[in-house]
């Protein structure tokens, strides 16, 4: 049997529980989540092969080759994600992003219950910049996972809606919560407010000086492009009040 081609790993991570590493081999890049996928590609980001890995659930190998997988890719040609929900109503986007555990998914399904209202993203979404100065979040993924009550573990929903096409940036929002906020409050952030709030939601595969400047670059732009939006609230407030809230902002950049 032939052995495999060797690989030299250049990052090896799994501070989130899944094993992941990546590396050269001759010429390619590999790419590997440990019982889930595998990929091999051009050092340019074009997909050559990738395998499920043996006993992979199918569903979570579709989320990880629509999710990560594809933001490895993109990282490879210089192209950058959010871990982020987003959703399209009517061309227009809304990108959710914040820490684990904020709501990101939940704000996702409950804003898809609306007529009309598409998934974009459920954790990783894709943000290019067009000609013309907009800002296109693309279509990566057409399921939410969110949390089983019964047992903790995360199992995909598929909304009635999943976008085919880009939808045009209109708001970013950064989900914080607040033990000692009274009520919900949404408020506009800019600058140097706005990167910080965004810049823990890069996904990222290495760590090096001119990775920092290109995403410091991106997300310059990204404030100069794109309304940035924080919800605060406290644990106390509904989810679908949120989620009115929300698609208010949707529904405002519609009208403008």
């Amino acid at each position: 049997m032939k052995p495999p081609p060797h690989v030299d790993w250049a990052v090896v991570d799994e501070t989130d529980g899944i094993g992941f590493r990546w590396g050269y081999s001759g010429e390619d890049i590999v790419a590997e989540w440990a019982g889930v996928l595998s990929l091999r590609a051009t050092r340019s980001g074009e997909l050559k092969a990738l395998l499920p890995a043996p006993g992979a659930p199918e569903d979570l190998v579709e989320k990880a080759r629509l999710g990560v997988a594809t933001a490895f890719l993109r990282a490879q040609r210089h192209q950058h994600t959010l871990h982020a929900s987003a959703v399209a109503w009517q061309g227009k986007a809304l990108v959710c992003v914040g820490a684990s555990g904020l709501g990101k998914s939940t704000m996702a399904e409950r804003m898809c219950r609306r007529p009309g209202v598409e998934l974009l993203a459920d954790d990783t979404a894709a943000i290019e910049f067009v000609p013309g100065g907009r800002v296109h979040v693309v279509p990566s993924e057409s399921a939410i996972w969110l949390a089983n009550e019964g047992c903790g573990s995360k199992e995909p929903l598929r909304p009635s809606l999943a976008a085919r096409q880009p939808a045009a940036l209109v708001c970013v929002v950064s989900l914080v919560f607040d033990a000692a906020a009274r009520s919900f409050e949404l408020q506009d952030i800019r600058g140097g407010d706005a990167v910080s709030a965004m810049l823990p939601s890069l996904v990222r595969f290495e760590n090096t000086s001119s990775l920092w400047a290109r995403e410091f670059d991106f997300l310059g732009d990204l404030v100069l492009q794109s309304r940035i939006v924080q919800a605060r609230r406290s644990y106390d407030v509904a989810p679908d009040a949120i989620a009115d809230a929300l698609f208010g902002l949707l529904t405002e950049a519609r009208n403008e």
